[in-house]
């Protein structure tokens, strides 16, 4: 037995230490309860033999010598044995702790290991990104925990090596002959090493998750944006009528300009953040280029299509008004005049009605009147043809605009037509009135 404890060796797996601390407990109780009753019998037989020595005058002496030196080489032999069962027991409670320290590393390093393995997998998940926000809360929880992980077995490790030295027990050794505190440097540098490793990729993890969380916020942004650009083109197909004239003409531009203040308003800033956070998210390199650049183009393409919209609105009122105002202000007035005057008299003699006149002064005043009438009637003919113009114009926007029903479209370019058919009507009236009225004064002028 002297000799089993006098050896620095221990086991390498808890469950042989814990049958080696429990074996050296029932070994050691056991000699020292063997002790106890073997010198508490053998004092007691001294004891009985010198009484009995006293009473009968047998000489025992030689007996009790005898066990005397029995007792006290025992209690040499358990003194001797005290003295290594003490150093014995820290020994074993080394040795326990020193297989736990190497328990507790195997399933950190396998932990390690398995979560790198579950890192790879959820980055290469095609449904990481949209779940993103899900993970984090898991990501850094497992980081924390393998940090107090490694944490914790580097100070169990500490603790081993300065029982070893504190108790000199530097030449400790396990069963297989290797030296223990070489062997709990060994599995730290492994451990470190694997945890350097696991935490550089956790590191490239989180990150990689911040990429999709804000490229998730981005998706929330545009999702925003376009349900407000939704909005806003329904607004202005709701405003899309065509106008039926001047009036409402200048109503609906000044609508118009009313809102494209406002959709500029409430959505350039939205518009200008997206486009912040997106070029952030592609300088970063954080996440899918291509998904943030995909979102740039929706969201531009959106606003380049109400932009367009507007744009056509914006046009169309344009042309009406003008259209409007030129019939209006430009060419109605012009044919009424025209029309007023040629209508009334249209059978006068020109030339009684020059009485009292000389004869140059009545070629005087029919040339002023020629050349009035040509005047007019290339003034009357721009204007018409001005006219048309504009009528084409506004007729080509009215039918180029995707708002309103079909019904509505044609009917607002009939209008548009009949007004052209007019017009045309009423120029082709005054220009045989005035062709008539110029072969009058033409008449009248070659008579003198």
């Amino acid at each position: 037995m002297e000799k089993k404890y006098a050896e620095r060796v221990v086991d390498i797996e808890v469950d042989a230490c814990e049958r080696s601390k429990e074996q050296w407990l029932y070994e050691s109780d056991g000699t020292a309860q063997a002790y106890a009753t073997t010198i508490g019998e053998g004092t007691q037989l001294v004891h009985e033999l010198e009484v009995h020595s006293q009473h009968t005058g047998i000489d025992y002496t030689s007996n009790i010598s005898c066990i005397n030196r029995l007792i006290r080489n025992i209690e040499a032999r358990n003194s001797k044995m005290s003295n290594i069962w003490n150093p014995q027991r820290v020994l074993l409670q080394i040795g326990l702790r020193f297989a736990i320290f190497v328990r507790d590393n195997c399933e950190v390093l396998s932990q390690i290991r398995g979560w790198e393995e579950d890192m790879r997998g959820m980055l290469e998940s095609s449904t990481f990104a949209g779940n993103a926000e899900k993970v984090l809360p898991f990501h850094q929880d497992n980081t924390a925990q393998v940090k107090m992980a490694v944490k914790n077995i580097r100070k169990c490790a500490q603790e081993v090596l300065q029982s070893i030295h504190g108790n000199g027990f530097s030449d400790l050794r396990t069963r297989q002959g290797k030296n223990v505190a070489d062997l709990i440097r060994e599995n730290l540098k492994i451990l470190e090493a694997a945890e350097h490793q696991v935490m550089q990729y956790a590191a490239e993890t989180s990150y990689r998750i911040e990429g999709s969380r804000k490229l998730g916020k981005i998706r929330s942004v545009v999702r925003e944006i376009v349900a407000v650009f939704d909005r806003e083109e329904k607004a202005l197909q709701a405003m899309s009528t065509v106008p039926v004239d001047l009036e409402q003409a200048l109503r609906a531009q000044e609508a118009h300009e009313l809102f494209i203040k406002r959709i500029e308003l409430n959505n350039m800033d939205s518009v200008r953040i997206f486009y912040e956070l997106s070029n952030e998210l592609i300088r970063e390199g954080s996440t899918d280029r291509a998904a943030v650049v995909e979102l740039n183009e929706m969201v531009t393409g959106r606003w380049r299509r109400l932009s367009g919209l507007a744009e056509e609105r914006n046009k169309l009122l344009k042309a009406a008004i003008v259209c409007y105002k030129t019939y209006l202000t430009g060419v109605y007035p012009i044919l009424d005049q025209l029309e007023k005057d040629y209508s009334q008299n249209p059978d006068r003699d020109w030339c009684s009605a020059r009485v009292g006149e000389t004869p140059q002064e009545r070629v005087n005043v029919i040339s002023e009147l020629l050349s009035r009438h040509m005047d007019y009637k290339d003034r009357f003919l721009k204007g018409c043809i001005y006219a048309q113009k504009t009528s084409e114009l506004f007729l080509k926007y009215i039918e180029r605009t995707s708002t309103g029903t079909g019904v509505h479209n044609r009917l607002d370019s009939e209008r548009i037509i009949r007004m052209k058919s007019d017009l045309r009507e009423r120029q082709s009236k005054i220009l045989n009135y005035g062709l008539k009225r110029r072969n009058s004064w033409t008449d009248v002028s070659n008579s003198f």
